[in-house]
């Protein structure tokens, strides 16, 4: 009999040994189940991280050759502009050349025609005149065929002027008269401080280099 209760005994001890044996293995592998879950959440996170990190890598080299083509063409574009500056230099120089050479051409002209009203003034000073004349073109042109003198008149006295008659004289740089004309200027009649254009002309001659415009006759009202 104490033989069987030992028997029993045992195989209990043996049973509850079992159970709990059974309960860590059990608690062993839920632990690592869930190490192997977190290590997969890991090794899924670690995959990602090197796929955004090769993502970087690209981006990186797709801006290096951007920043590369952005300087070849920078580069390109500032030499380009460059030609282009100075092809204008080049352009405004001969445009500046052009002008000096046609102010050149025209200084001569210049002093004719100052020289023709400087005459002017004086003669108008030395007279008693009812009106002011004023040179404002003289010489031949592109033709070479007339000499031409323009110019404008002011009526200065307190009457109204009709018929104004004027004479050029046209003379070479010694004053020597080479050749003279009339024309009129006010027939329609010219009020007190009126102004009013008048021209003639003589035959092209290479001597003239010079005129004076006076008042021959007028009437008035």
């Amino acid at each position: 009999m104490k033989k069987l209760i030992m028997i029993f005994s045992i195989v209990f001890i043996l049973t509850g040994c079992n159970s709990d044996l059974k309960a860590s293995v059990e608690s062993l592998q839920s632990e690592v189940t869930q190490s192997q879950s977190a290590l997969d959440e890991k090794s899924n996170e670690i995959t990602e991280l090197k796929q955004q990190i090769k993502d970087l890598e690209n981006l990186l080299d797709e801006k290096d050759d951007q920043i590369i083509e952005l300087e070849e063409n920078s580069s390109e574009t500032l030499e380009q502009e460059l030609l282009d500056t100075k092809q204008q230099l080049v352009e405004k120089d001969k445009e500046i050349r052009s002008l000096q050479s046609e102010i050149k051409e025209l200084l001569p002209y210049k002093e004719t025609v100052t020289a023709a009203q400087e005459e002017q003034k004086e003669a108008a000073e030395n007279r008693d005149s009812p009106i002011v004349i004023e040179i404002t073109d003289f010489g031949a042109g592109a033709s070479n065929v007339l000499m031409r003198v323009e110019g404008e008149l002011k009526n200065i006295s307190d009457l109204t002027l009709r018929s104004i008659e004027l004479r050029a004289t046209f003379k070479d740089a010694n004053g020597n008269i080479i050749d003279s004309s009339t024309s009129y200027a006010g027939s329609g009649g010219l009020q007190p401080n009126a102004l009013t254009k008048f021209s003639t002309s003589v035959r092209y001659d290479a001597r003239i280099e010079n005129v004076l415009v006076e008042l021959v006759n007028y009437r008035t009202e």
